[in-house]
């Protein structure tokens, strides 16, 4: 039991660990083109409120240099009967430029700053376009350790994902809940709010009335009580970037109890509504702590704790220490957790790189289903499947998010489930082994623990760990755009498998996805997987295989996010060498334009399944296929040079 101060001992209820040894997730065929937007994470549910329709443009904040923050000090005043807040922010920093003769924070021009401390001393200061540029009393020069306290106050905007929310309890009652990510936390408090400055430290100081208690990072010091009033103090001794300082103030039930994870134990906190249970927030926490800390390492805070607290917000924030949950299945808890891996140990140094955070998360989540683990295996294989049917959806779009002003653009799914496909295909690229040692590598570099990381990062661990080299890999499925869709031809004559592979790109920024291919081929009581690497379009292998080969079946365990389809002997005789032709523009909307084709060739129009839907011969280059519902189709041209298969794709 954890006694703090100021506390009333049976305010305090202390459990042991419960959880389930079965927690089953059940997909719904029908529900399967959409249950990757909405089971599954985060922020990505928050975005559909209506609530935060009105904020979805954002700002990139200017950006302050010349000084690392070593501290900050939140000393807050907050009651959740009213949208406002009061109170000092205190800045410890060393100076790293030559001199700084002014000092300057962030933050939003909603709020009023009263006053700008130095040296115990009030100084002058300005205070526009968000920014508050303080005007020291002598130049600092490099390597000073100084501090600032800015006085402040005023109602924060409800904006981004949420900022600085005051909202209504379920069952009645108020509550005030922050959430940074991206730009928001500037909107409550002054701070240097970028990706590139992490604090050493942070204490947080909460006044709130008697009748709500308080969360937020790091471990509980003090409660101490003043008339009607309590305030709360907290630390954290881990660095912390400002978009995972939160705090959420409401009438909560609290528990905490201690886990076993490795060979340490770890503090954890619940701070529920009145009409949750403590089973709903452990169920399965235990047995995922240790599923990552055997795979990832140590619990990335394990001197301090972690913990859940019910907000208002569907979805979820993995603030440092402290998740703030809408709700509490199973995914959504797997994947909050896994942040403190990944976003809160590792946070990506720009915007551009968020699937860094969130792909890693999500792609942990489904390894909770893989590995058995409170998640039945027997639907690891449909939740690949449906983030690949999620990643579709956006067949012009790539991992490196160019706009990152705009929370739909960086909360989408291209940024999870695309995110996470393409870690398991990198995980089938490098072999297991290299996989997560590389990934374990890249967690605990020294330049990048408990700091920032890019893209490129990643990549060099991956590299180093599998000697391979990935330029290609990360040019095709991270710079690029989109996904290719593969069509493969096999016909079999005597012991001799003959097989085409042709690939068209969902967008033309990618050529060519490089990527060898697994395939499955069975005959009777027998089955064996190949693997092909082909280096174009139209590649053509041939395989000796002394069976009578009756099927062939492409990716058979899911590892290449790609649409595919398979096409068995169209043509009695040999399949010769494809026709020189031009087909554009693929994908298409009504016109489609065939082109380097004789007058009077055999055209036949197939659908998915390779059933015949028209054919005619070949007069103009221009054909109208409006008529045509969306989706993948293919092209069959017979002329003398011999037949040829080409897919084709209706928006």
């Amino acid at each position: 039991m954890h006694k703090f101060k100021g506390t009333d001992d049976s305010s305090i209820v202390k459990k042991p660990v419960i959880y389930s040894s079965l927690c089953i997730a059940i997909f719904l065929v029908g529900a399967m083109k959409l249950a990757a937007q909405s089971s599954l994470n985060c922020k990505l549910i928050g975005l559909e409120s209506s609530k935060f329709k009105k904020y979805q443009q954002l700002k990139s904040l200017p950006q302050i240099s010349g000084y690392d923050v070593k501290s900050y000090r939140l000393d807050l005043q907050l009651d959740p009967n009213f949208n406002y807040i009061s109170g000092s922010v205190d800045v410890q920093f060393e100076v790293t430029g030559d001199s700084i003769s002014q000092f300057r924070l962030l933050l939003s021009d909603s709020l009023q700053v009263d006053s700008v401390v130095y040296a115990e001393t009030s100084i002058n200061y300005n205070h526009q376009n968000r920014i508050i540029t303080a005007d020291l009393p002598q130049a600092l020069f490099n390597g000073t350790l100084d501090a600032i306290s800015v006085y402040y106050r005023g109602s924060p905007r409800f904006g981004g994902l949420g900022n600085f929310a005051q909202d209504t309890l379920p069952g009645g009652g108020e509550m005030i809940w922050t959430l940074s990510q991206p730009y928001g936390a500037s909107e409550w408090w002054p701070c240097k709010d970028d990706l590139r400055d992490k604090a050493d430290s942070v204490e947080i100081k909460i006044t709130t009335p008697l009748a709500y208690r308080v969360a937020t990072n790091g471990l509980r010091q003090s409660i101490d009580t003043l008339g009607g009033l309590h305030t709360y103090t907290y630390q954290t001794h881990y660095p912390i970037a400002t978009y995972l300082i939160a705090v959420a103030v409401g009438n909560y039930q609290f528990f905490e109890e201690q886990y076993a994870v490795g060979n340490d134990t770890l503090l954890m906190e619940h701070f529920l509504f009145q009409n949750e249970t403590l089973f709903d927030s452990n169920n399965p926490l235990a047995p995922w702590l240790n599923l990552y800390d055997s795979l990832l390492g140590t619990y990335p805070f394990i001197n301090e704790k972690y913990g859940h607290a019910s907000f208002t917000l569907s979805g979820g924030m993995e603030h440092q220490t402290m998740s703030f949950m809408g709700g509490y299945g199973g995914e959504l808890i797997a994947h909050e957790l896994a942040h403190q891996w990944f976003g809160n140990k590792v946070s990506c140094a720009s915007w551009t790189d968020l699937w860094l955070n969130e792909g890693f998360a999500t792609y942990l989540n489904g390894l909770t289903y893989e590995f058995d683990v409170v998640h039945d295996d027997f639907y690891w294989p449909i939740l690949l499947d449906l983030w690949k049917q999620s990643a579709f959806l956006f067949p012009d779009q790539s991992l490196h998010r160019t706009d990152t002003t705009n929370v739909n653009s960086l909360f989408n799914q291209v940024v999870y489930q695309k995110g996470a496909s393409v870690l398991h295909m990198l995980r089938w690229v490098c072999g297991d082994s290299a996989f997560f040692a590389a990934v374990k590598n890249y967690l605990n570099d020294p330049e990048l623990a408990y700091g920032f990381a890019s893209t490129t990062d990643l990549k060099r661990h991956l590299e180093s760990a599998s000697g391979l080299d990935l330029n290609e890999f990360f040019k095709d499925w991270f710079y690029g755009k989109g996904f290719p869709t593969y069509t493969t031809i096999w016909s079999q004559t005597e012991n001799r498998v003959e097989i085409e592979i042709n690939q068209l790109p969902s967008d033309p920024s990618v050529y060519f996805f490089n990527m060898p291919l697994p395939y499955k081929l069975y005959a009777a009581n027998w089955d064996s997987t190949i693997i092909l690497d082909p280096a174009f379009s139209s590649a053509q292998f041939q395989i000796e295989v002394n069976k009578n080969i009756d099927s062939l079946v492409f990716d058979p365990e899911g590892w290449i996010l790609a649409k595919h389809e398979i096409i068995t002997n169209l043509s009695e005789s040999k399949i010769k060498d494809l026709p020189t032709l031009k087909v554009y523009p693929n994908p298409f909307q009504a016109e489609l334009t065939i082109s380097q084709v004789k007058e009077g060739t055999q055209i036949r129009l197939l659908d998915a399944k390779t059933r015949l839907i028209d054919q005619w011969y070949h007069k103009k280059q221009a054909v109208n296929f409006h008529h045509l519902s969306k989706g993948m189709y293919y092209l069959q041209i017979t002329d003398q040079a011999g037949r040829s298969i080409y897919p084709i794709i209706k928006e």
